[in-house]
């Protein structure tokens, strides 16, 4: 399978190939969408920017300036002890 560089034009090709129908319409609302997030080239990432550990290292120094203890700052920054322990040592948490 050759590797898509555009994820809408893969999806117009699948769909026109599964339903024969006319994707003129669905054409029209993809590069509606293309042209809101930003040009051709689509990226979506695998993990939510919220879910990395560079925002939740970010999330745990905030909740550990802000003087919480460390099970409620870890709790604010979304990952379990251990997670947390590793986080912490990390080096330039902010």
């Amino acid at each position: 399978m050759a590797k898509q560089t555009d994820l809408f034009a893969d999806i117009l090709q699948r769909y026109r190939a599964a339903t024969g129908a006319s994707v003129d319409a669905l054409a029209e609302v993809l590069d509606g969408v293309r042209l809101e997030r930003g040009g051709a080239k689509v990226y979506l990432p695998k993990v939510p920017p919220e879910r990395t550990a560079e925002s939740k290292a970010r999330r745990l120094g905030a909740a550990l300036a802000q003087g919480l203890p460390l099970a409620d700052a870890f709790a604010a920054a979304g990952c379990s002890q251990p997670s947390g322990y590793r986080l912490l040592r990390r080096r330039n948490r902010r």
